[in-house]
């Protein structure tokens, strides 16, 4: 199932879970691999913190279906890359246009229900949407090479054999794959196209900052179970963590020592604190309300200085 140097070469901790799903953060380290400017499609992963409250928090959006305007298929043409999805409902018939994507693309993203594969942790005990990069097929093993998180969600290599990748594409839900047709762009244009686009996102950037302001009612909201509750705290501040190193990788791009740069940095591993004060909250049942909103408090004002650093970066 596994290879020996199982463990897939590329920047963990910038392209994590944290806020990418399967698919964003299989395509991004994908395409980077091929050498696509992929930092650039994270102009707008500054997601707000509204969006993350209401997302996360109030309507118990699981992590991983956290929606946002990142990685749209405008932004991908911004970058050089078409991508396609296409549904097809018998693995057999997808098979032969699958393999053509891999060989002229490098890869293509899969869909298929987490029951059938063992390196899964919902391996035949729970059925689950998720998708993996196909990377290879050997034809005398009639075995697929695919790329895939591993049970610590860091992206790691898997061997199967074709009749077993077959069996996860045709039981799930959504029978469909996705391609990535890289297609020459000047690096002058693609960041041209990001600034702009860029400019537009913040221009209609908005945040009351209600999370960060008001953590501690959140956190005591009578009506909550408290321990559900620090889970979904844990997984909000993993989303602005996340989405805030992109935003800096992204801002470096446009100019790597300006202040918006350590700024998002900073945002991001304040964030990143405040996640796991709430893991440790949910594995304890308590925490300390008052140091973590005094780091919520801190947060809240470098989120502003960011916002108008950055306005400033790439008007």
């Amino acid at each position: 199932m596994t290879r020996a140097d199982s463990i897939y070469a590329y920047n963990i901790e910038l392209y994590s879970r944290n806020f990418l799903n399967c698919a964003q953060r299989h395509s991004v380290v994908m395409l980077r691999e091929r050498g696509v400017a992929v930092d650039y499609l994270f102009h707008n992963s500054l997601v707000s913190s509204d969006e993350v409250l209401e997302q996360i928090v109030r309507n118990l959006t699981p992590k991983y279906d956290f929606a946002s305007a990142c990685l749209s298929d405008d932004d991908f043409r911004r970058v050089g890359v078409a991508r396609e999805c296409f549904r097809v409902d018998h693995y057999a018939d997808a098979q032969s246009d699958i393999l053509a994507c891999v060989e002229r693309d490098g890869f293509v993203l899969l869909a298929g229900d987490v029951f059938y594969f063992q390196h899964c942790p919902e391996y035949r005990n729970r059925h689950l949407f998720h998708l993996v990069a196909l990377r290879g097929f050997d034809d005398q093993q009639s075995q697929w090479t695919l790329v895939d998180d591993n049970p610590a969600s860091v992206l790691s290599w898997y061997q199967y054999p074709q009749a077993q990748v077959a069996d996860f594409y045709n039981n799930n839900s959504v029978r469909e794959y996705r391609s990535y047709r890289q297609q020459p762009m000047e690096l002058a244009e693609i960041r041209g196209n990001s600034r702009l686009a860029g400019q537009r996102y913040l221009a209609g950037y908005n945040d009351s900052g209600v999370l960060l302001t008001q953590l501690r009612d959140i956190i005591n909201a009578p009506w909550q179970s408290t321990t559900l509750q620090y889970g979904r705290l844990h997984d909000a501040f993993a989303v602005m963590t996340g989405s805030r190193r992109c935003y800096a990788a992204f801002l470096a791009l446009m100019q790597p020592d300006h202040a918006s740069v350590s700024l998002a940095s900073s945002c991001a591993q304040l964030a990143g604190r405040l996640r796991n004060s709430f893991v440790q909250a949910r594995l304890t049942g308590r925490c300390s309300v008052d140091k973590i909103c005094a780091r919520a408090s801190e947060l809240y004002a470098l989120e502003s200085q960011l916002v108008k650093s950055a306005q400033q970066l790439i008007r």
